[in-house]
Order: structure tokens, then sequence, then C-alpha cells
């Protein structure tokens, strides 16, 4: 048998952008039964929604492009055709979407901010009409006790950073400091939760390694520099936010997938394929934060991008860790790849 080695950056991309794509399938094990029946009576009954899926209104009030705003129109992108141009008009029906959330008995929204609403190209001062949307926006959900929680980013980068090598680029983390610090200091008094990034992992795979998101690109070299840039960028905008005001509550929402082995005579070696695939989608994101640390997978793709004094920046307080779970991902070791990583099967049942 061929000597097995450390997964490659490059097959293990493959089985993370499978498996990604995979987590919506049924789940096979078997949940522990409840403690209690009963929900505690300070449980938060919400929503979530992304400023790109409802928002519509792309070029109104000053709002720039964001590398989903053309997306959809490359040709096989999205299978009818549609667009961000409308969507559920949220920009204008704001009102009756809080009316519906009121109606429906909810006590908490989480909406992300559009980053090209507030900077048109990532850069420069503030756009008060967008800011003005979202002081609205949560003057509304607070007048109905439904608390509100913001995404500062939900994948809609503008387009003018993308242009600059968006999360390849370094300066994009001061950037979405800068940005973050604009949104606390303007809704901070009021707004309360804030989350820094959503799904960091699914961002950087689908999004730069296999293409099947904007920005669109494929490189398994991407992982490291978008990867740290995120995490960099995320710690700069907890502190900006911190700054702005010291009562924030303030975490980040990951897709988070158990890893687990195939099962079989292959267990050990799929044991390490699992391993490998759990460093890149979890401790990836995991480690930096809570940590100050980055998993020894990793060390080789940060060697030009991991700058002394960054993992103290990572390495921020948080009041929660906001888990998007979709299902666990079964890995095996396999000899047909670089990394030796591939999809295994679920149990049976």
């Amino acid at each position: 048998m061929k000597r097995m080695t450390s997964p490659s950056r490059r097959g293990l991309a493959v089985g993370a952008s499978a498996a990604a794509l995979a987590a919506c399938a049924p789940k096979a094990l078997i949940e522990p039964a409840p403690q209690s029946s009963q929900f505690p009576k300070d449980f938060l009954w919400g929503a979530a929604t992304a400023a790109l899926q409802i928002e519509g209104a792309l070029k109104e009030d000053g709002r720039g492009p964001s590398i989903w705003d053309d997306f959809p129109k490359t040709s096989g992108r999205i299978v009818d055709g549609s667009d961000a141009s409308v969507t559920t008009d949220s920009y204008h029906r704001w009102q009756e979407d809080v009316g519906l959330l009121a109606a429906g008995g909810m006590n908490a929204y989480r909406f992300s901010i559009a980053w090209p609403r507030i900077q048109a190209e990532g850069v420069g001062p503030a756009n008060d009409k967008g800011l003005d949307y979202y002081s609205r926006l949560v003057d509304a959900l607070l007048a109905k006790n439904i608390q509100p929680y913001a995404t500062l980013f939900h994948w809609d980068l503008p387009k003018a950073l993308q242009d600059k090598g968006g999360w390849l680029n370094r300066d994009t983390t001061a950037r979405f400091a800068d940005y973050a610090a604009m949104v606390g200091q303007r809704l901070g008094d009021r707004l309360k939760h804030f989350i820094t990034l959503n799904e960091a992992a699914v961002h950087t795979f689908a999004g730069h390694v296999v293409g099947e998101h904007a920005p669109g690109l494929k490189d398994a070299a991407n992982i490291g520099p978008v990867t740290h840039h995120q995490n960099l960028a995320q710690g700069l905008a907890i502190q900006a936010l911190r700054a702005s005001h010291p009562d924030l509550e303030i975490g980040a929402t990951l897709a988070l997938m158990p890893v687990r082995p195939e099962a079989g005579l292959m267990l050990g070696l799929n044991k390490l394929a699992a391993d490998g695939f759990d460093a890149l989608w979890n401790k990836a994101y995991l480690d930096p934060l809570l940590k100050g640390t980055y998993p020894d997978l990793l060390h080789a793709s940060l060697d030009k991008v991991l700058k002394p004094g960054d993992l103290a920046i990572t390495h921020q307080p948080v009041a929660f860790v906001g888990v998007n779970y979709y299902a666990p991902a079964f890995m095996k070791f396999v000899l047909d790849n670089p990394a030796h990583v591939a999809l295994g099967a679920r149990p049976r049942g």
C-alpha cells in the first residue's frame, strides 16, 4: 500500500467542498433524548435572512455592487437565471416584514447588513442612506419586542474590493474593521447583538476553491490566505465594535460539521482523513478565535500571510458562537487523489 502522508490542501479542498454540498442529506445518528420537553422561558424564537436574499434595490440610495450582483448572470451559475435585483423587496417592504415576524410570535430576528450599502466601494465615508435603512429596521424591531441580531458579512463583498484581490488581499481586513466601526458607531446604541462573519468556511471553499459561489475562484492555494484574512478581519472588527460600544454582545456564526471516519476495516486510516478535513473545515476558524492558534495542517499554507501579532488579533473574547448545523461528514482514506481523502459512506439507517 502507498504510504500515508499528511492530506494536501488541494485534495482536502475537494473533500471539504463535497462534504459541504452533501451536508443537507438526512442525518444518520440517533440523537439523545432531551432532558426536558420545555424550552426555557427566555428562549428566543426567531427567523434569519441575508441582505442579498431579501433586499433587492441593488442600485438605490448609494448602494454599490457586490461580488454577488453579477455572479448569477454568468451562464450556468443559477439554474433558472434569477438574480437578486428584486428578491422579496425587503428594502421597500421592511415594515411588512417586521409585521410578519411579530404576527408569527418571533422575538428575535437575524438579518445581515450589506457592506456595499454602507460603503459602495468598501472604502471611504459611510453612506448615510444605507445606515438610515438599517436604523429604521432596528427601531421597528425593538418596537415589536423583537431582538435584532445583525451579521456584518454574509458573503456580499463590495465588488471594488474584489477587484483589488478581495480576501486574498490583506488590506481587506482593515477595510472590514473600518466598516464594522461605522456600523457600531451608528447602530450600537440600540443594536446590541452582532455576528461578524457568516459561515467563513463555506465562503472560502465554495467561493474560492471550487467556484460554486461568488467570486467564483477555483484554486486550492486560496485556502490559506482567504481563511486567515477572514479570521484576521473578524478579530479587527470585534475590536472596532467594542471600541464603539463596550456593552455589545459579539460572536461569529460557523457551519460547524462534526467529522467522523467511515466505519470498517480501514477505520484507522479513515480517522486520519477525517482529522484532516476537521482541521480545514472546523478548527481553521474555531482555533484562531478561541485559542489563538491554527491546526498544524494549515501552517504551510499560511507561511506567506501569517504575520507576528496576527493570532493575538484573531483571539478575541466572544459572547457566543453561532452554529449553523446541517449534518455530520463521514470521511474515508482513498488512494486516487493527492490528499487520500474522500466522502465516506454514512451508517445504515
